[in-house]
């Protein structure tokens, strides 16, 4: 599968919504996935199963100021493409800040990894049945997502007011591929109506981590 090639400021990140979605930008054929690699940023690559992780927080935000007719209605289509694009806008900066915590020898200790595997665990353990099925994380694949982030939000918090300015110079120098037709294959949707609108990704990390 190929996928589309970036090399672009975070200033122009919009245009990697835009592309995603199919509205222009130049299409490059670059290096290919496999399986159900999703996403790569400076060489990293996303599987679909961490994306969705995203793509549940946002369901369950909306459903939780919306109710369930927000993602069931008739149209539905501009918010489930708004799902979609900060979905994959999150996971993109995340990917970018690790890559630059590398860059800037940023490392997590030891008691921030125990934390990553606590969480991985706490967060694994609040799904339903149904989440996990849509999920399809391993608890290894789950720390893994801790571990990212929390190393992500420590070069943001290292940066500090400059992040703007050394993020959008950074990014300027990463490749980025995506799977187009895996990621507009993927269907935005209510996974459980019954689940807990409170236990999300983020809300484990800042209950753990902070």
């Amino acid at each position: 599968m190929r996928g589309m090639r970036f090399r672009r400021a975070a200033a122009l990140l919009v245009l990697l919504v835009l592309l995603l979605t199919g509205c222009g930008g130049r299409i490059i054929m670059t290096t290919g996935f496999s399986g159900d690699q999703v996403l790569q940023v400076g060489g990293s690559y996303t599987r679909m199963n961490e994306v969705r992780g995203y793509i549940l927080d946002l369901v369950k935000q909306y459903q939780k100021i919306m109710g369930t007719e927000a993602l069931e209605g008739a149209d539905t289509s501009e918010l489930k493409a708004t799902i979609r694009n900060k979905a994959i806008s999150q996971i993109y900066r995340v990917k970018a800040l690790n890559a630059l915590a590398i860059q800037d020898n940023i490392m997590l200790t030891d008691d921030e990894d125990a934390l990553a595997r606590r969480a991985a665990e706490e967060y694994l353990d609040g799904m339903t049945g149904a989440e996990l099925t849509y999920l399809g994380l391993t608890v290894t694949q789950a720390e893994t997502m801790f571990r990212e982030y929390a190393l992500a939000d420590k070069v943001y918090r290292s940066i500090g007011n400059s992040f703007e300015d050394r993020y959008n110079s950074f990014v300027g120098s990463l490749d980025s591929d995506i799977n187009v037709n895996l990621w507009n294959s993927e269907t935005i949707g209510l996974v459980d109506t019954e689940a807990d609108l409170n236990h999300t990704f983020i809300a484990v990390y800042n209950r753990i981590f902070h």
